[in-house]
């Protein structure tokens, strides 16, 4: 892939984890995106998850993926 990617699995904590984790990437100077509870944000947008699931389907998680790519 074009890009680098890292996951958060566990109990709790994911959210923050992967949140304070693109914002580091983003103060470094790379360009970073997450998807999660709290829905999409790259480097300029963020799009709320309006869905009830806490992870996407595969079809809306690889619609992302594409939309995210185009975009960092």
């Amino acid at each position: 892939p074009k890009y680098a990617a890292a996951a958060v699995t566990g109990t709790n904590g994911k959210t923050s984890v992967v949140e304070f984790c693109c914002q580091i990437w983003q103060n470094a100077g790379y360009n970073a995106a997450s998807i999660g509870t709290l829905g999409m944000h790259t480097n300029n947008e963020r799009k709320a998850n309006h869905n009830s699931l806490t992870t996407p389907d595969a079809d809306d998680f690889y619609a992302t993926l594409c939309d995210i790519n185009s975009k960092v």
